[in-house]
């Protein structure tokens, strides 16, 4: 059983080592051409194929498992004996171990995937955010209420590359993938917001396309992932207070049940932001 997961750890280096992913074109895969053995595995593809092997091995061991455990009740009864108990529960041990094993290798491999094959697939649709304006006028936010550029954009974007990972990946790993690729992308998010300047309209549209892109991701799957969004959620309230000072209603003891995931620096820097909001105001603020 190592053997199989050394192979398989093996196959997967070959993939996210190689610098030719990001690229790749998706026409074989999604025609039914599965990479072979002897086909060149440097592909997003074979890695998705890998990752599918992984998660069945899982379960497979996962459900020897259970049926080893449930004939060794049956037996245990018939026989009796701590030799033979002590050898099941033995069997038993080693399997938990080996499914651990593949669940660490998965862990790691679905991390290294989304960050060498397909973060740079998603890298420009959330870059083009900060080549935006985001102090709008009464006209360009009713405009953009419309049709926004940005989250027009990313979804439209996300939309194929996410299509084609659920014609290859199995729907247990691709949730996998989802989770890993939502934590990054809002990361990224993030990092694009600092690069902008905003007036009030334009940290409620950044408010309103938030609330866009929550309710896209979480139709992708079952799995909770407004949490993965907490921090720029808060930016987002920031954003769009009327007047800097206002921060001291959600924080300290006016927060209520919110959990600030934001530092006091942070939220500082934020505000910062705003190019209606004097520095001098902002520092005066206690938190």
């Amino acid at each position: 059983m190592m053997d199989h997961r050394e192979s398989l750890r093996t196959r997967l280096k070959a993939c996210y080592h190689s610098s030719t992913y990001a690229g790749m074109e998706w026409t074989g895969v999604l025609q039914g051409k599965y990479p072979t053995s002897a086909e060149p595995e440097n592909s997003l593809a074979t890695s998705l194929v890998v990752l599918n092997d992984i998660e069945v091995t899982i379960s497979n061991i996962q459900k020897l498992t259970k049926s080893l455990q449930a004939e060794a009740s049956k037996l245990m009864v018939q026989i009796g004996g701590s030799s033979a108990e002590a050898k099941l529960d033995s069997c038993v041990a080693d399997l938990s171990s080996s499914a651990a094993s593949f669940k660490e290798l998965r862990e790691t491999a679905i991390t290294s995937v989304c960050e060498t094959l397909l973060l740079p697939k998603f890298q420009p649709l959330v870059e083009v955010f900060s080549t935006f304006n985001h102090v709008l006028s009464e006209e360009d936010y009713s405009n953009y209420e419309v049709n926004d550029p940005f989250v027009q954009g990313f979804i439209s974007g996300a939309d194929v590359i996410f299509t084609e990972l659920k014609a290859i990946s199995l729907p247990e790993v691709f949730n996998l993938l989802l989770s890993n690729l939502t934590n990054e992308i809002a990361y990224k998010i993030e990092e694009q917001i600092y690069k902008c300047r905003f007036n009030q309209l334009g940290g409620v549209q950044f408010d309103n396309n938030l609330r866009i892109l929550i309710g896209y991701f979480s139709s992708l799957t079952e799995w909770a992932v407004r949490d993965k969004f907490a921090r720029l959620s808060q930016m987002g309230t920031i954003l769009n207070l009327e007047h800097a000072v206002e921060i001291s209603d959600y924080w300290g003891s006016g927060s209520g049940p919110l959990v600030w995931r934001l530092t006091p620096g942070e939220v500082r820097r934020i505000l910062q932001l705003r190019e209606d909001f004097k520095i001098d105001d902002i520092n005066k603020i206690k938190l």
